[in-house]
C-alpha cells in the first residue's frame, strides 16, 4: 500500500526557523511536500495551493503584521481551508495563549524546539504518532520534545 505524500504548510515570520524546519523535514520525510509563508502572505500562498490543500498547517503565534491569532481566525473562517488541522508552533506556551488558540479552533499546540534535533523529534511525532486522535484539544495540552 502506498503511503500518501504528506503536505505541510508552515507559517512563520522567521526565515531561519523556516529554513531549519525545511532541512529537518527533508531528513525526517524526504517525500513530504512543504509550503512556506510568513503571516502577511499566508492567505496568498494558501490560495496558490488551493487545489493541493495541505494536510496540516503549522502556525507560529508571534509574528509582526498578521499575528498567529489573526492567521488562525483567517484560516478557520475561509473556505476551503477551515477544516485543515492547524497546529500552533510557537516558542511560548503561556496557558492563557494555549487556551485561546484551542478556543479559536487550533487542533494542537506544539512548543517550538530550540534545537535542530528537537525539530526532527517533533516532526517524527507528527508523522509517526496519531496526534490528531489525541484529546489534546479538550485538555489544552502543549506537545513538546
Amino acid at each position: 500500500m502506498n503511503k500518501k505524500r504528506l503536505h505541510i504548510f508552515l507559517v512563520d515570520d522567521d526565515a531561519d526557523d523556516r529554513m531549519l524546519f525545511e532541512e529537518a523535514m527533508n531528513e525526517v520525510d524526504p517525500q513530504a511536500k512543504l509550503s512556506l509563508a510568513d503571516g502577511c502572505d499566508m492567505l496568498i500562498q494558501l490560495a496558490k495551493i488551493e487545489n493541493d490543500k495541505p494536510d496540516m498547517i503549522l502556525l507560529d503565534l508571534n509574528m509582526p503584521g498578521l499575528n498567529g491569532f489573526e492567521c488562525l481566525d483567517e484560516i478557520k473562517n475561509k473556505e476551503p481551508f477551515g477544516n485543515i488541522p492547524v497546529i500552533i508552533y510557537s516558542t511560548t506556551a503561556n496557558p492563557e495563549q494555549v487556551k485561546k488558540t484551542y478556543n479559536k479552533g487550533a487542533t494542537l499546540y506544539m512548543q517550538k524546539p530550540s534545537s535542530y534535533e528537537g525539530i526532527k523529534k517533533l516532526m517524527n511525532k507528527i508523522i509517526a504518532d496519531d496526534l490528531f486522535d489525541s484529546k489534546a484539544m479538550e485538555k489544552n495540552l502543549v506537545i513538546s520534545v
